[in-house]
């Protein structure tokens, strides 16, 4: 994949005058395409070109779409950056380096519209067209906000009634802890899994106290009336979980929140920051640090809001989960319980239940457990799609390698005992050395 070290999205996010001191090819020229011409139309366009050759000879804005090879022929490539205005950059890459590589770099789509979001000050547009642009990425907001509360309450009872006509194991744990992997190696290996990131109904702002009062008796019974319920959930470094949970929505769901308005100078100094506030407040809802909040809280009272708040913190955490999710909802306190730090898991019995927390950075170290847990002779561990390997994995890779948080951050990260709970003392030290200047 040496298409990987040629990928500038990182370096253009962070100067896009780099666009500005280039000749521009444009791959693929469909609806991104379009969507992005108003910005890309004011930068040294020299070329445009496209997969599909139905399009070749096509005119897309005063140019004509050529095979690449073409473009190749005719242009010094040495000052060319290719934008893939595509979902299939990967193929297109390859496809391009095997007949030139001496262009200067890839910006993928990802990095375009992060590259926007981040610079919209700097961005080269007319007044009309920068109102059109703002214009655009608020109705985004706006239909996104109208369709975040519809979206919630579907995937709440969904989840409810799964569990209550099915004996699958539950996968029920905190979002970005590989646990789909985990899902998957069951349900290929024969055996059901029904991964849920929550039951308690506090977490989810869309229902009004009424509904939360009858929720709570509904999961209760239904734990009851089960015969054996087997859970598994995980745990992970906190600050890798929210850097991946960050990239993860970013730049789709993002639309002008107030995390874009505050004009990101530099990526690693304010993904820092934004870290610091706490993405996850709602782990179902990585948004509304984002200008959600009044939308989601729309139907729950004050006294609940500020109930929920006692419960959770002011960020949703590892400690708030078993809190709000193993407590409050199976009964099970996970920090009553010792955790084996060295082997990285420990089994929990109470009642009809019986919980495997696992780390998930020795994840991979314990497929035989997770096989005699679950009774699932053919499992095995499927890998899925990292943080690292999406599209946005450009970005994510140079964040994680680059990003250098303060001390401060450190301590109001690591000092606590929910995470001592699960890593050992050497572990903690390696996790602040990794996001700390120890690691330059």
């Amino acid at each position: 994949m040496r298409f990987k070290e040629r990928v500038i999205d990182y370096e253009v996010i962070q100067d896009i005058s780099l666009l500005e001191k280039s000749q521009l090819i444009i791959y693929g020229v469909s609806s991104s395409a379009e969507r992005f011409w108003p910005i890309v139309k004011n930068y040294n366009i020299v070329g445009c070109s496209d997969g599909n050759t139905n399009r070749i000879g096509f005119d897309f804005h005063g140019y004509k779409v050529e095979g690449f090879k073409e473009l190749s022929n005719r242009l010094d490539f040495k000052e060319v950056i290719i934008l893939i205005l595509s979902v299939y950059a990967e193929d297109i890459m390859e496809f391009c380096l095997n007949i030139s590589d001496e262009m200067k770099g890839f910006v993928t789509l990802f990095g375009l519209q992060y590259t926007c979001l981040v610079n919209q000050k700097k961005l080269k547009l007319e007044t009309e067209q920068r109102k059109e642009y703002k214009k655009y990425w608020q109705q985004k907001l706006y239909i996104e906000k109208q369709r975040i509360n519809g979206y919630y309450r579907h995937s709440y009872y969904r989840g409810i009634s799964f569990f209550q006509t099915s004996n699958d194991v539950l996968i029920y744990t905190l979002g970005k802890v590989a646990t789909t992997a985990i899902a998957l190696g069951l349900r290929e290996g024969g055996c059901g899994a029904l991964r849920v990131e929550g039951f308690s109904p506090y977490l989810y702002y869309i229902l009004d106290d009424d509904e939360i009062k009858i929720c709570q008796d509904l999961i209760h019974s239904i734990i009851k009336e089960k015969e054996k319920v087997k859970i598994i959930t995980c745990v992970r470094d906190p600050i890798a979980r929210d850097i991946s949970a960050l990239m993860y929505v970013l730049p789709e769901k993002l639309w002008g929140g107030d995390f874009v308005s505050n004009a990101i100078s530099e990526v690693s100094e304010d993904l820092g920051k934004y870290v610091k506030k706490g993405l996850l407040n709602n782990i179902n809802s990585p948004l509304s640090n984002c200008g959600y909040d009044s939308v989601i809280t729309a139907n729950m009272s004050e006294n609940m809001k500020e109930e929920i708040l006692k419960k959770r913190g002011e960020r949703y955490s590892i400690s708030s989960f078993f809190e709000l999710e193993l407590k409050d909802v199976f009964g099970i306190d996970v920090f009553a319980y010792p955790f084996d730090k060295d082997r990285g898991y420990s089994i929990i019995s109470s009642n009809n239940i019986e919980c495997l927390v696992l780390k998930q950075e020795k994840l991979w170290e314990l497929e035989s457990v997770i096989r005699e847990f679950t009774k699932c002779t053919e499992f095995v561990l499927k890998e899925r799609f990292s943080a690292s390997q999406r599209l946005s994995g450009y970005v994510y890779q140079k964040v994680v390698d680059n990003i250098i948080l303060s001390d401060e951050m450190l301590d109001w990260y690591y000092s606590n005992n929910s995470i001592s709970h699960f890593y050992s003392e050497e572990e903690i030290l390696e996790f602040r050395a990794k996001w700390s200047k120890c690691k330059k």
